[in-house]
């Protein structure tokens, strides 16, 4: 029988959510985080899905976009054992591939037998998630690649999770002030509240220290820090790599960004 190793946390939410897509074929993932979300929270839920979906234990029987409305059938049982040996959900290899595979990147990183994330999927589940504070690091943010999470980080302002942004060059004389006013007026004509600040500073006409880190950080929790940020190229073109990590590494992460976002410059957007 395979296996499948646990941190002691995990160990109750596996037997259940097996035991309850066991007797529940074709439950959806939604209604499997709603059965179990008043003895786990829905982030540990989720990401027992996704884990055990990548050990194939788990299956998928419908093609959804939606995550939540996959539905999930049983596909091996397997023997859970409590220890700390073996794979741990985190830390969390993200990577986003080129759409066009030329050089094989898929079926070389396949033969690693490793488990790898999509890197625009956790980003989604980590705002999702959220439930105090998202914080983003992204010094070459666009709005083409922070728009289609809009539908889930406005409602989140709008809910009262801080949402706060530290990007670069903001400032009226640059060419990215428009770009970043587009993603402000976004949140502000719906009255969801949003800082975003710059951090890039001149001396004497050059630059003298800007910010180039890429970091989410959800409720000083959870921190993705990798190549990747919030811009179309980082999810459609480029390779990009990165982690996601938890507990109080996660947590100094958060504090780091909230020293630097303090440093960074209020942003006048002209309203």
């Amino acid at each position: 029988m395979d296996k499948v190793f646990t941190e002691k946390e995990y160990f109750t939410l596996f037997t259940s959510l097996l035991k309850l897509i066991s007797e529940n074929p074709e439950i959806t993932i939604e209604q499997a985080v709603h059965t179990l979300s008043d003895e786990y929270s829905v982030e540990m839920i989720q990401e027992s899905i996704v884990y055990l979906l990548s050990k194939e234990f788990l299956d998928v029987v419908n093609t959804s976009k939606q995550f939540d409305n996959q539905k999930l059938i049983l596909a091996k049982i397997p023997e859970i054992d409590l220890n700390n040996r073996g794979d741990k959900l985190y830390p969390k290899i993200l990577l986003s591939l080129p759409s066009f595979n030329f050089f094989g990147l898929e079926s070389e990183l396949s033969s690693l037998n490793g488990i790898f994330y999509n890197m625009k999927d956790e980003f989604k589940l980590l705002f999702e998630n959220a439930e105090k504070t998202i914080y983003i690091c992204s010094p070459f943010l666009e709005f083409k690649g922070i728009s289609e999470f809009l539908s889930i980080l406005i409602p989140k302002a709008k809910s009262g999770v801080d949402i706060k942004i530290i990007s670069r060059e903001i400032n009226k004389s640059k060419n990215k002030f428009n770009e970043m006013k587009k993603i402000y007026s976004q949140f502000n004509s719906k009255n969801a509240n949003i800082e975003i600040r710059d951090y890039y500073y001149e001396f004497n006409f050059k630059l003298a220290s800007s910010v180039h880190a890429k970091l989410i950080i959800t409720d000083n929790k959870l921190a993705y820090i990798g190549s990747g940020e919030l811009r179309e190229n980082s999810f459609e073109k480029n390779f990009e790599s990165g982690v996601i990590i938890n507990g109080n590494k996660a947590h100094q992460i958060g504090l780091i960004f909230e020293k630097i976002f303090s440093l960074s410059t209020i942003v006048d957007w002209g309203d």
